[in-house]
């Protein structure tokens, strides 16, 4: 939970043939934290596809697959923070 949530590092970026900043993260940067934190590449967070027109890859990030460690991070920082209040 926390500890792969605080490996990932929000960054701005352009999207391939796109003008707008984007705020989030990269999906190659992703699939790094998933592997450093010891999950396997098929949680589901990031997607890596060949485009069969180009041969290029196209990477993706499903968001919603991050609710679960986020909500798991908030529950440890709360448990944290009950230990040092006293409670």
């Amino acid at each position: 939970g926390l500890d792969f949530i605080s490996s990932l590092s929000p960054m701005t970026f352009n999207r391939k043939g796109a003008s707008e900043i984007n705020f989030g993260f990269t999906a190659q940067a992703m699939k790094q934290a998933v592997l450093d934190a010891g999950y396997t590449e098929d949680m589901g967070v990031y997607s890596e596809e060949i485009d069969e027109d180009t041969g290029e890859i196209r990477w993706g990030i499903s968001y919603e697959t991050l609710v679960a460690p986020l909500v798991a991070s908030i529950k440890e920082l709360k448990e944290r923070i009950e230990v040092l209040e006293g409670n």
